[in-house]
């Protein structure tokens, strides 16, 4: 919405769960609203007691019920925040097209292997969120490491053995 709908959506709602998808905070509010953060590479949620000093690169101030902040902060701006119908993730292309979740149940070799498909390197695969969701720079290098696969190695190369080793790291 425009700032005045983000603020008018927002105002006077309580905070009923919060979540998490790939990347993405989500806060379902009453009245079938959500709240969806991304925070970027440098953003972050700061709980600050009202009229207290606020970080420089403060975006957002949401005033809670109990009389503390909760800072929007995002020095290099790569974040962002929406105020969506609850379930309805379509305005957000990155969270509406998101793969797997990689700690979740269905989340097997099989359903790996099936994201791996494809000829590029398997690093950029696995930053690939409509193939995988979640997974950032250092946790695909990471995870490559310890399955001891080359992150420049291309998708057609990998064995079931190095996905298997793959999908072990990863989760």
């Amino acid at each position: 919405p425009t700032p005045l709908g983000y603020r008018r959506g927002l105002k006077g709602r309580a905070i009923v769960s919060v979540g998490r998808r790939g990347k993405y905070l989500l806060f379902a509010l009453d009245g079938k609203r959500e709240l969806v953060v991304h925070l970027g590479m440098t953003g972050s949620l700061i709980l600050s007691s009202r009229g207290g000093a606020r970080p420089r690169h403060t975006h957002i101030v949401f005033h809670l019920e109990d009389g503390r902040d909760l800072l929007y902060v995002d020095p290099r701006t790569f974040g962002e925040t929406a105020l969506l119908r609850r379930g309805d993730r379509r305005p957000m292309r990155g969270l509406d097209r998101m793969g797997p979740e990689p700690l979740e149940d269905g989340f097997t070799c099989e359903c790996l292997a099936s994201a791996l498909r494809g000829t590029c390197r398997v690093k950029s695969a696995l930053l690939d969120q409509s193939r995988v969701a979640g997974i950032g720079n250092i946790y695909s290098d990471e995870a490559l490491h310890r399955a001891g696969v080359s992150p420049l190695r291309r998708l057609d190369t990998l064995s079931p053995t190095e996905i298997e080793r793959i999908h072990s790291a990863v989760r």
